[in-house]
């Protein structure tokens, strides 16, 4: 007959491993932060980790007082909207620009002028001379206490508008430190240009900046409309 007390120092024994196993995955989960999540956020004093700006050449940080929710409707947070044309009012409308939409629905979603804006997908429009779209995540503490320690995006960014243009540039900047970027060519010839975010991870503790910054390419910001969609994982 066994004694009792040797099988529970047995079980115990054997339920170390398996306790430190389902530690350390509690541990290593990563959470996915999407770039629609919590729409418009911060702008509209909304508790989020996601807030939108504009960033002009002496480089400060504006929030984006108009942002779009679609479908195109009458926001209540931001009244003026029901003055402007549906769907494309700021397009028409320069000094209006830089804007950012967010189609948080789960359907693709066609403007007046024929681009599409895939679902769940942000999707900006820097403004002319050195008006950049910054789209800014600031890392939280984890839910449960504790901090991330490593962030990466996962997602695309592309050229939505091909009627014109030369394009946009596009950069991550953790900490106002550049990660890495590129450029989308938006000409007639090179339709919807796009590239997808590298896998590459980065160091991060609460409170680290992480930013999404989309430029005219050059001066001129006439047909940049971009498509943002994905997610920033941290863990």
């Amino acid at each position: 007959m066994s004694h009792p007390l040797k099988a529970s120092q047995r079980f115990v024994r054997a339920s170390i491993p398996v306790l430190v196993a389902v530690l350390l995955a509690t541990t290593a989960h990563a959470a996915s932060y999407r770039f629609v999540e919590s729409f418009p956020a911060a702008n509209a004093g909304i508790s989020s980790p996601w807030s939108y700006h504009r960033r002009g050449a002496n480089q400060t940080l504006t929030l984006l007082p108009d942002l779009v929710w679609i479908p195109y409707n009458c926001s209540p947070v931001f009244p003026s909207y029901c003055s402007h044309t549906p769907s494309w009012g700021f397009q028409r409308q320069p000094d209006r620009i830089p804007v950012v939409y967010a189609n948080i629905t789960d359907q693709n979603w066609q403007s007046d002028t024929g681009i599409t804006v895939p679902r769940r997908c942000l999707m900006v429009h820097p403004g002319w001379g050195t008006k950049d779209v910054v789209v800014r995540f600031e890392v939280p503490a984890k839910p449960y206490g504790g901090s991330y320690t490593s962030g990466r995006f996962k997602g695309s960014i592309a050229d939505l508008d091909y009627l014109g243009g030369n394009g946009v540039t596009w950069r991550v900047e953790v900490n106002g430190s550049t990660l890495y970027g590129g450029t989308l060519h938006a000409t007639r010839a090179l339709p919807r240009s796009s590239a997808t975010f590298p896998t590459q991870t980065f160091n991060v503790s609460t409170g680290t900046t992480i930013d999404l910054v989309v430029s005219p390419n050059g001066a001129d910001a006439s047909f940049d409309t971009t498509s943002v969609c994905g997610a920033i994982v941290m863990q």
